[in-house]
Formats: C-alpha cells, sequence, structure tokens
C-alpha cells in the first residue's frame, strides 16, 4: 500500500493491528483492524471487492497438525481464529465473512481434510420476536449455503453453535474471541467436539418453525412433510443421517385432528 493510503485510512493510528493473509506461502492481503471497539468500521482491508472469500484465513500453517488433520473448524473472524490458534486449537481457519468460496474449499480438501464444522458467532437477541425470527431463518440460511459448498466438493459438513450468553435477561453477540474470554479452550473444543452433521442440524431447525404451532392445516402439515423429504434427498449419500431423520420424523410426529403434535422425546 502506498504511504498516502496508508495515512489516509489510519493503519498505524487507527487501525493498529495487520493481519496478512497468505495462499500457498504467499502474502495475498492484509486486513486491518481498530483496537477501539467505538470506532467504526472494525476491519479495513487491502483487498478487492470479492477477492478475500477466495481464501479460508489460517489454512497455511495446518500441516503441522498431523494428528487431527482431517477435521477443520470455519468460524466468522480472524481474530477468533488466532485466538484459538494461538491456545493449542489446531484446524481452526476464518472465513473472514459471512461466507466461504467453493475455490477456498477445494484448498482444503487437497490438504487432507475431510471434514468441516461451521461455527458462526451467536448474535444478540432481536428487540422483536419477529425480528428474531427473520434472523433466524438468515441464519439457518447462511448455513445451509455453506453446507452446499462443503457438500459440493466432496467433504462433510457439520454445525457447532456456541452456549447462549446473557445479560439483563437478554441474549448477547458471542464470538469465539469474546467465548475464550471467559472459558476455556478445552471448553471450546468440547462445543466443537458436539457439532451435530448438517443433515440433522437443519432437521431441527425445519422442525422447530413448526414447533410453536399448537395446531396446524393441511397446507402446512404437506408443507412440513415436503421439506423433510427434501432434506432425506439432500442428505442421500449418508444412510446414518437419512435413517435418523425419517426414524426420528415418523416417531415423533403424530397427526390428530389436522395438527401438529410433538412427543416429549423430541
Amino acid at each position: 500500500l502506498w504511504n498516502d493510503s496508508i495515512d489516509r485510512m489510519g493503519i498505524g493510528t487507527k487501525y493498529m493491528l495487520s493481519i496478512p493473509f497468505r495462499s500457498n506461502g504467499k502474502i495475498v492481503g492484509y486486513n486491518f483492524r481498530t483496537i477501539d471497539h467505538n470506532l467504526s468500521p472494525k476491519y479495513i482491508n487491502s483487498f478487492k471487492p470479492g477477492e478475500k472469500g477466495k481464501y479460508l484465513f489460517g489454512i497455511t500453517p495446518l500441516s503441522v497438525h498431523k494428528a487431527t488433520y482431517k477435521n477443520l473448524t470455519i468460524v466468522e473472524g480472524e481474530i477468533d481464529s488466532l485466538h484459538a490458534s494461538i491456545l493449542g486449537l489446531p484446524n481452526i481457519v476464518a472465513m473472514g465473512g459471512k461466507t466461504a468460496s467453493i475455490k477456498a474449499l477445494k484448498e482444503a480438501k487437497t490438504k487432507g481434510f475431510e471434514n468441516v464444522t461451521i461455527l458462526l458467532d451467536t448474535e444478540a437477541q432481536k428487540a422483536t420476536i419477529q425480528e428474531e425470527a427473520e434472523a433466524q431463518k438468515e441464519r439457518v440460511k447462511q448455513i445451509k449455503g455453506l453446507l452446499d459448498i462443503i457438500k459440493s466438493v466432496g467433504l462433510c459438513g457439520y454445525v457447532a453453535e456456541l452456549p447462549t450468553e446473557e445479560r439483563n435477561g437478554a441474549r448477547i453477540k458471542t464470538d469465539v474471541d469474546s467465548f475464550l474470554l471467559t472459558h476455556s479452550i478445552n471448553e471450546l473444543k468440547e462445543v466443537i467436539d458436539k457439532a451435530s452433521s448438517g443433515a440433522k442440524y437443519l432437521y431441527f431447525q425445519t422442525m422447530a418453525k413448526y414447533e410453536a404451532e399448537e395446531s396446524l392445516n393441511d397446507k402446512a402439515i404437506k408443507q412440513l412433510k415436503d421439506e423433510v423429504i427434501d432434506l432425506i434427498l439432500w442428505a442421500e449419500n449418508s444412510p446414518e443421517d437419512t435413517n435418523f431423520i425419517k426414524s426420528t420424523f415418523a416417531d415423533s410426529l403424530s397427526l390428530s385432528n389436522g395438527g401438529l403434535l410433538l412427543t416429549e422425546r423430541d
């Protein structure tokens, strides 16, 4: 970057942390982060629009971690990846945004990875029930998009969730970095180890959309069945997942007077 660009953007004064992105051993760009949380935006970077998503931050040095080499964890922010890596958790990389590219995940596969666990930030609770429902819908859509990409390159996708953190009775935003300020690296590892397969995660999210309803009309019941069938077809290459969804759906769902009743086992 030219000196005048550095001065104009405040690099070295407002943005005091520089994070290099490497791909195949070469630096392909930089992220600059403010230390002052009151400044906005939090990040600026040297990438051209759309270029940053081609890479996974932190993937280059992972060849040293042979013991857990088949398992990759993807988080959102570079600081999340750095914090966990410094504390000794191997193979944790960052998208540096909301999604990862096919190219980046193909690169991960060429390095020997077989399983990818998605671990996204937990967002702050919304002001209304409707806003909360919309936010959850977008979150599931984001995760489904990532699972589609992971699946398309021949990797197995899993989803882990950070525990809910509350302040004054309301859920607050939590990411890996903030989680590790009050929890151990072993607790984070337990979160990752408890990840659900992508198909199971999507199944429970599908069911959750209907749980709040005391009864469903015929149209809604058909829609639920169609969504579950589509999910079974999506997971057809995993007999364990398809059998689980089939048996759980048949066992937990009963129709009475056009209503949907979920058993306690659900």
